[in-house]
């Protein structure tokens, strides 16, 4: 059974070398034309040298026709886009020609890749002017959602940016409009604290110490 198994082994190798000796061969003439400049140096084993230098060639060759193949067959690849996939998915690339039936895929693609059409460019949405936002939101995405795009980092949208709000003894780490809505249902003047994170609790709390809440509305409005 063995002796089977290494003989189809060998055959499976040989059909492989058939297919791809013409290139192969093709590829060790073109290299043997490039040399035929170059002096010859005689000597005694060149008898075994040159079927090596062959052997070594051949392989080359094949090796690196292969990998030719592989990159171009990688850079000839047509993408198409779709803003939304059967199985809900935003803005997903598809191999042109694919299946519209599949999960992954959808009728009627754009005739690009996604990075390429303008209602699929990634960008921050901003709900409820800051009520929350979301990160790398494409931006059809983002206004099915009825939310606001915009192409800037999260990191540069005042509306998203974070900060500390005082809620009497208690803080959390919010948005304003977070933190304008949690004051509100706690009866608190709002005291946003922009640019501060969790580290600077501690010294708050120390200024304001527990049971302390200094921005009671019917305080403030006294």
């Amino acid at each position: 059974m063995n002796k089977i198994k290494f003989g189809f082994l060998i055959v499976a190798i040989q059909i492989l070398l058939l297919i791809n000796i013409i290139p192969a061969q093709s590829y060790i003439i073109n290299q043997e034309n490039s040399q035929n400049n170059v002096p010859i140096i005689q000597n005694n084993s060149g008898d075994l040298i040159n079927p090596v230098s062959k052997l070594t060639g051949f392989l080359i060759g094949f090796f690196t026709i292969k990998q030719i193949g592989i990159v171009s067959a990688q850079e000839n690849v047509d993408y198409n886009c779709c803003l939304k996939t059967n199985n809900g998915a935003i803005c997903q690339n598809i191999v042109s020609g694919f299946d519209s039936s599949k999960p992954e895929s959808c009728e009627n693609p754009l005739p690009t890749s996604c990075k390429e059409t303008s209602v699929c460019k990634l960008g921050t949405c901003i709900y409820d002017k800051g009520l929350s936002c979301s990160a790398n939101s494409p931006m059809q995405e983002c206004e099915n959602k009825n939310g606001l795009w915009k192409p800037q980092n999260i990191n540069e949208i005042p509306e998203c940016e974070k900060g500390v709000c005082v809620l009497g003894s208690n803080l959390e780490y919010t948005t304003e409009k977070q933190c304008e809505l949690l004051s509100q249902s706690k009866g608190l003047k709002a005291d946003f604290r922009a640019g501060l994170t969790e580290f600077d609790f501690p010294e708050i709390l120390r200024i304001y110490p527990k049971g302390h809440a200094p921005y009671k509305r019917e305080t403030a409005d006294l």
